[in-house]
């Protein structure tokens, strides 16, 4: 069993423990010839090309693109013969098989055609899958079980499961000592990508444009959080509806409020827009009317 203690990241566990199927008995086996990583739903794989970066031995069943260590069965079996893709001659060949059961493989006479190659290798290799039922390790299993050490509270709700396969190339490297100790939920996830939202979210509102320059995930995440705590996906064509929604303050609005009075004065343009659709405010006077507060709509000193 591999102890975790001196690991930081889950990354660094995770590398541990696949490399650690490797482990053999030479006074009864033989050297296993990879270790195969079945991942039928796909989990994991928005995250391989990080984690190819610390296994240098991993190598990824698929279309041919040799660039990132990807291959069709064929080139597979050549490159754990060492013939192709340059393999570290010291470590055991690691097989990520994306889209594929464990089952699918253990079945030969059921197996595809491109797959029927690899089959032979689950019997001179061995499986990186959960040590009690055999079955892939999923994200969230990984995470969250006790025998390999990370242990990790996670919801159980399906916002916190997309949240956590979202995110996950932010997540494996993230401190392990920070995940620990409390409930992981989707805002906690979320917020690996998007550490400040509201902040984030004035921002678009000022100048739609700059989430271009954003990746997918980041977006993904922020607008997904924004459906969910304000019922809006900021746009160009929905900043008038937004700035409605946070003159009269309902829902989750006033804790807006309270960031726009801050950041003000470096929001020029959606100052304008709020000026134009609500023409009896200035700038420097959209404060709220405290006594009436947000939740009894629209009231202004001017």
């Amino acid at each position: 069993m591999v102890t975790q203690a001196h690991f930081n990241t889950p990354l660094d566990v995770l590398v541990a423990q696949v490399r650690s199927c490797a482990q053999y008995n030479p006074m009864l086996q033989a050297p296993p010839a990879a270790i195969l990583w079945t991942d039928k739903d796909r989990e994991w794989q928005s995250a391989m090309g990080m984690i190819k970066q610390h296994l240098p031995e991993l190598i990824e069943f698929g279309d041919y693109n040799p660039a990132e260590r990807i291959g069709p069965a064929v080139w597979i079996k050549c490159a754990i013969a060492r013939k192709v893709a340059d393999l570290p001659k010291d470590l055991t060949p690691i097989i990520y098989l994306p889209g594929i059961a464990r089952k699918e493989l253990r079945a030969i006479e059921l197996c595809s055609d491109n797959l029927k190659p690899l089959a032979e290798l689950q019997y001179r290799g061995f499986w990186w899958a959960t040590p009690n039922n055999n079955r892939d390790w999923t994200v969230s299993g990984f995470l969250s079980n006790k025998t390999i050490g990370l242990e990790l509270d996670l919801g159980k709700d399906y916002k916190t499961q997309a949240a956590l396969l979202a995110v996950l190339p932010f997540l494996l490297e993230e401190r392990t000592d920070k995940l620990r100790g409390h409930r992981l939920l989707a805002t906690d996830f979320n917020k690996l990508v998007a550490d400040d939202p509201i902040r984030d979210l004035l921002q678009c509102l000022n100048d739609p444009s700059m989430i271009d320059s954003w990746d997918k995930t980041r977006i993904e995440i922020f607008s997904q959080h924004c459906q969910d705590q304000y019922g809006v996906i900021p746009s160009v064509k929905d900043r008038a509806v937004c700035g409605q929604a946070l003159c009269e303050g309902l829902g989750n609005w006033p804790q807006v409020w309270e960031r726009f009075e801050q950041m003000a004065h470096r929001l020029p343009l959606f100052i304008e827009l709020l000026k134009e659709r609500f023409n009896r405010l200035s700038c420097g006077s959209l404060m709220p009317d405290k006594d009436q507060g947000h939740h009894n709509g629209s009231k202004w000193r001017s």
